[in-house]
């Protein structure tokens, strides 16, 4: 079981656009497609977690009316 566990990891695509990292400098841009309110809170404490030096400046893009 555990090496059919392995295998099945080894081809793993995780979802699109959860927190895709872009280096352009010093800079750290993240996308994540987090819209949810708890959804966007975690991806915020990933954020700060990962790079707690880092200053964060966050921008939030609604693509619907409703969000």
């Amino acid at each position: 079981m555990q090496e059919k566990i392995h295998k099945s990891l080894e081809t793993f695509k995780n979802a699109v656009r959860r927190f895709q990292e872009t280096k352009i400098g010093k800079v750290i841009i993240i996308d994540d497609y987090a819209h949810h309110p708890t959804e966007i809170k975690v991806t915020l404490d990933a954020v700060k977690q990962k790079y707690p030096d880092k200053k964060l400046k966050v921008l939030f893009v609604p693509n619907t009316y409703s969000r």
